[in-house]
């Protein structure tokens, strides 16, 4: 892949800071007490829609020191060397990310041309190292083109047969140990064997 950063200033690349619950990777890991930022290189973003990266930010559930709310984030790019940075979105540690979590930036049109930079900058932050920390990794820019050939939100109480050829120890309910996004899921809560089996599946509509 071609090289992305043209700084990084205030951080290390570390192995799975915070209790990062995306397998064992490395994050580049913001700690220091002076400027936090990440520039890219000069970007042609022409007919490019989108950057996607996974975001983590202290908390005292993952055992390290939380920014405040003013503390956050903000995803910002730069048309050409000398512009002015313009915020396309900012990430509260109070209501985002105390565990990895992926995020999604579109860019608006303005932002889809040449010599473009993206930054990851934190504005404000306790001149302390090791304090109001946060974390990226798996940043990625491009399109999103995704070929969804089976989806099960779990919106009925039906098991699909169409994906599932059986499910053992499992109902479709709002699990009792927290809602989900569709408010119900495939809930496992048998005594006994715990298993869903898909019925025989073909990938090779995904190759084109």
């Amino acid at each position: 892949a071609t090289a992305i950063w043209s700084s990084v200033s205030g951080a290390s690349v570390t192995v799975s800071p915070c209790r990062a619950s995306i397998e064992s990777h490395y994050w580049l890991y913001f700690t220091s007490s002076g400027t936090r930022q990440a520039i890219t290189q000069s970007l042609n973003l022409q007919g490019i829609t989108v950057v996607m990266f996974n975001l983590l930010f202290g908390a005292s559930s993952n055992g390290c020191s939380q920014p405040s709310t003013s503390e956050g984030i903000s995803v910002q790019y730069r048309l050409g060397s000398s512009g002015s940075w313009q915020t396309m979105e900012t990430y509260n540690p109070s209501t985002c990310c105390t565990t990895a979590t992926e995020r999604r930036i579109y860019f608006p049109t303005a932002v889809q041309t040449s010599n473009v930079y993206l930054r990851w900058y934190q504005p404000s932050h306790s001149p302390f190292t090791n304090s109001d920390v946060w974390a990226i990794d798996e940043v990625r820019i491009g399109e999103v083109s995704v070929i969804l050939l089976y989806q099960d939100t779990f919106s009925t109480t039906t098991i699909n047969t169409n994906i599932w050829l059986s499910v053992i120890g499992g109902t479709v309910t709002t699990p009792s140990c927290g809602a989900t996004h569709s408010g119900t899921a495939l809930y496992f809560t048998s005594d006994y064997a715990r298993q869903a089996v898909t019925q025989h599946l073909d990938f090779r509509q995904a190759e084109s």
